[in-house]
């Protein structure tokens, strides 16, 4: 992979002393200085696109204080009961790295570069999606309201899990591009705070390998 087309971005407005160049198209989604900065990736099940996200993750590591990403591939966070349909009191603390899709590419290489690496996968809530699917034939579920309760599992787990485990500093949430969409529509109408529970500022990142 070649990196002669990367573009030097301005983080500035979101508390980075330094600017940096990544593959794609980077969105300040939601300035702010108050809080962590959270790197919204954007995932396709695809080499390129992984290959370029992984690129990409290693330069908000080395550049942006980032210091854990939440990942899709992996199960965590607070378990959902998909018959009776509600959360338990049971919580994985997603550093057990149990495979939840047949794509840990990106979070394989990121453990190889020393990042932290967390699952925000939902057991029940992907569960009862797939279940859904084969019962209604269904081709596309980006809005479905189990896939959008998924993606306010994934943000809500990432802040979760980083009070849970006392880190600092930025995160990386790797999740389809379709979560990153519902959140970034949450950020618009300023019910993000609620969902995730505290404040950040957002920042999206596409790479140009993916094809919506």
């Amino acid at each position: 992979m070649t990196t002669e087309h990367t573009m030097e971005y301005d983080l500035t407005s979101v508390g980075l002393a330094k600017s940096v160049n990544v593959l794609g198209n980077l969105t300040i989604l939601k300035s702010g200085k108050d809080g962590p900065v959270l790197f919204l990736i954007d995932e396709r099940h695809e080499p390129d696109c992984i290959e370029q996200n992984v690129f990409n993750a290693r330069a908000l590591v080395a550049g942006c204080n980032v210091s854990f990403a939440g990942v899709e591939s992996e199960y965590g966070g607070y378990e959902w009961d998909q018959y009776d349909e509600k959360y338990l009191d049971r919580c994985d603390p997603g550093n057990r790295g149990v495979r939840a899709n047949d794509y840990p590419g990106f979070a394989s290489e990121l453990k190889n570069s020393n990042v932290i690496v967390f699952g925000v996968e939902c057991h029940g809530l992907s569960g009862a999606l797939e279940r859904v699917k084969s019962e209604q034939k269904l081709l596309e579920v980006g809005n479905h309201p189990l896939n959008v309760a998924r993606s306010e599992h994934f943000i809500r787990t990432l802040f979760q899990l980083r009070l849970a485990h006392r880190l600092d500093g930025n995160m990386i949430l790797n999740v389809g591009g379709n979560h990153n969409t519902h959140i970034a529509q949450w950020i618009g109408d300023g019910s993000i705070e609620t969902k995730a529970g505290q404040k950040a500022a957002y920042v999206r990142l596409r790479a140009p390998a993916y094809k919506e």
